[in-house]
C-alpha cells in the first residue's frame, strides 16, 4: 500500500476515534473504544472501493451511495474536509459516466431489474388446433430473466411427430422434442412454454423473446444523488468551504436542476390534499409499468429535493418534497405509540397491481423511508418531533427483540422476527430516543457481519454510528441567494 495512503488511513482512524469518544447528545454514555475500532475497520474497507467507477445504476445506488453517504456523515461529524475531497473525486467520475437516454436527458442504467418478455404466435397461414403459450409471458425472476436471449425461435411439428425448435436469429437448431410431451417445453433459454391441445404435423409457431433492457430508475437516481446533494448543501451553508468546493457544488447542482430532476417530471402524479407520488415508466420492460412507486423508491428522490432545497433555498423543491411527505405520512398507521406502514400503497385507480404488494415495510427498504422522514423533519417539512419519536418507538416497541445484551431488530417494521441487518438510517432515530440509540450501538458492538471488505458493509457501520453525532444544521440556514 502506498505510504501516503497508509498515512491517510491512520489520520482518518484518529479522526474517527476522536469523533466517537465524546459524550453523546442528551447525556447518553459515550461510545466505547470498540465501537470506534469497528468504524476504523470499515473505513479501511470502503476506502478501497471502486464502485463509483461503475456505469451501472444498480451498483451505484446499492453500493456507492452508501460510501458517499458515509463520507458526508464523516465530514459532518468531524469537520475534516478530506471527506469532501473524496466526494468530489467520486462524484466527478459518477457524473462522467452519464450516458444519453432515449429522451433528452442523460442517465445511469441497469438491466438488472427489468423483465424479460415472451410472445408466441401461430403461423397464420397454417392455423393450429393447439395453443402454445408462455408461462409466464413477463418473466420477473431476475436470474431466469437474464437467461433469455432476445432471439426469435421457430417451433415446427415434423412429419414423424417430433417438435423441432430452431433459433432463427442464429439459424441454429436448439432441440428436438418428442410428442406428445407430458411436460412443459423448456428448451428455449429462460422460457417455459405450455401446450394446450394436440399438436399435429405441419403446425408452426414463432416465439419472440426480449431480453432484459437497460432502464433508468427513479430510486437509483435518488440514492446516487442524495449524498451529492447533501455535499452541495454543506458547501452552501458554510462560506469557508465555497472557495475550494463552490465550483464543483454549483456544477453538480446545475446538472441536477436542469437535467436529472426534470427528467422524472413526466412520471409525477398530483394527489388530493396536497400530496403527490412518482410512477414507474410506462415501458413494457418495467416491472410495474405506470404504477405508483413503492414508498422507498419515490422517497429516495424526495431526499434529493430536500437537499437541493437546502442548497438553494428555492421553495419549489420544498413544495415537491412536502407533497411526497404528505403521501407517505397519510400512509402511516399509528399502532399504540409507534408507526407501522406498508412497502407499497395504493395511490389511485392506476394502482390495482399495488394492492397485492401492500405487505408491511421491510427494514432494508424502510431505512430509506426513515432517512427521508428525518431529512424532512430537519428541514421543517411535514414531519415534527412527535413523528420522529413515533418512528423511534417503531424500533423500541415493535422491531427490537427485547434483549439488552444481544439486541437485534426484525426484518419488518411490525415485529422482531427475521433478520434486520440493514439498520443504516434507522440509527438516526437515536437522536429522538436514548433507548433506540442504545439498541443500535449495542447491535454494532455485538454483530459479527460488519467486518467485510465490501464498501456497503462499511458504510452501514458508519450510518449506524450517526447516533453519536450532532444533527446537521437545519437547511433553513442554507437558504441564500444563488451565486
Amino acid at each position: 500500500m502506498h505510504e501516503a495512503h497508509v498515512a491517510l488511513l491512520v489520520a482518518l482512524a484518529l479522526v474517527v476515534v476522536a469523533a466517537t469518544a465524546h459524550a453523546a447528545p442528551g447525556g447518553d454514555a459515550p461510545l466505547p473504544p470498540s465501537f470506534a475500532q469497528r468504524v476504523e475497520t470499515a473505513i479501511a474497507a470502503f476506502d478501497r472501493s471502486d464502485t463509483y467507477k461503475s456505469p451501472d445504476s444498480g451498483s451505484l445506488a446499492w453500493g456507492e451511495s452508501y460510501v458517499l453517504d458515509a463520507y458526508c456523515w464523516m465530514y459532518e461529524g468531524t469537520g475534516d474536509t478530506a471527506w469532501l475531497d473524496r466526494i468530489v473525486r467520486h462524484a466527478d467520475v459518477i457524473f462522467g459516466n452519464l450516458s444519453p437516454g432515449d429522451e433528452l436527458f442523460p442517465g445511469w442504467r441497469t438491466d438488472r431489474y427489468s423483465v424479460a418478455l415472451v410472445d408466441v404466435r401461430a403461423d397464420p397461414a397454417n392455423p393450429s388446433k393447439a395453443l402454445v403459450k408462455p408461462d409466464p409471458a413477463r418473466i420477473f425472476d431476475i436470474d431466469t430473466a437474464h437467461k433469455v436471449t432476445g432471439h426469435d425461435y421457430e417451433l415446427r411439428v415434423m412429419a414423424g411427430g417430433s417438435l423441432a425448435i430452431t433459433d432463427t436469429t442464429t439459424s441454429q437448431p436448439v432441440a428436438t422434442v418428442e410428442l406428445p410431451a407430458n411436460d412443459d417445453i423448456t428448451a428455449i433459454p429462460g422460457v417455459t412454454l405450455v401446450v394446450e391441445g394436440t399438436l399435429e404435423p405441419g403446425d408452426r409457431f414463432v416465439v419472440k423473446t426480449q431480453a432484459p433492457k437497460p432502464l433508468e430508475y427513479t430510486v437509483h437516481d435518488g440514492m446516487i444523488l442524495a449524498p451529492i446533494a447533501r455535499f452541495c448543501a454543506a458547501v452552501a451553508r458554510d462560506a469557508s468551504l465555497r472557495e475550494k468546493y463552490g465550483a464543483p457544488a454549483q456544477r453538480y447542482l446545475k446538472l441536477m436542476e436542469t437535467q436529472l430532476l426534470p427528467k422524472w417530471e413526466p412520471y409525477w402524479r398530483e394527489l388530493p390534499d396536497g400530496a403527490g407520488v412518482y410512477i414507474f415508466q410506462e415501458v413494457p420492460a418495467q416491472r410495474f409499468p405506470g404504477a405508483s412507486l413503492p414508498h422507498n423508491q419515490y422517497l429516495a428522490l424526495g431526499r434529493v429535493y430536500i437537499a437541493v432545497y437546502c442548497a438553494t433555498g428555492d421553495p419549489r423543491y420544498r413544495e415537491r418534497a412536502g407533497k411526497m411527505a404528505r403521501f407517505f405520512k397519510r400512509s402511516l398507521r399509528l399502532v399504540g405509540g409507534h408507526y407501522e406502514w406498508n412497502y407499497w400503497d395504493y395511490a389511485g385507480p392506476w394502482d390495482e397491481q399495488a394492492r397485492a404488494m401492500a405487505h408491511t415495510e421491510d427494514t432494508s427498504h424502510g431505512h430509506i423511508d426513515i432517512a427521508f422522514a428525518v431529512d424532512a423533519h430537519d428541514a421543517g417539512i411535514v414531519f415534527d418531533r412527535e413523528d420522529m419519536q413515533r418512528f423511534a418507538r417503531t424500533v423500541t416497541e415493535a422491531m427490537w427483540n427485547g434483549s439488552d445484551e444481544l439486541p437485534r431488530v426484525g426484518g419488518r417494521v411490525d415485529g422482531p422476527e427475521g433478520p434486520g441487518i440493514q439498520a443504516l438510517d434507522w440509527a438516526r432515530l437515536g437522536r429522538f430516543s436514548t433507548k433506540a440509540r442504545q439498541i443500535m450501538v449495542r447491535m454494532i458492538e455485538t454483530s459479527d457481519n460488519l467486518n467485510g471488505s465490501h464498501s456497503t458493509a462499511a458504510a452501514e457501520v458508519l450510518a449506524m454510528a450517526r447516533v453519536d453525532w450532532n444533527p446537521r444544521p437545519s437547511c433553513a440556514l442554507a437558504a441564500r441567494p444563488r451565486q
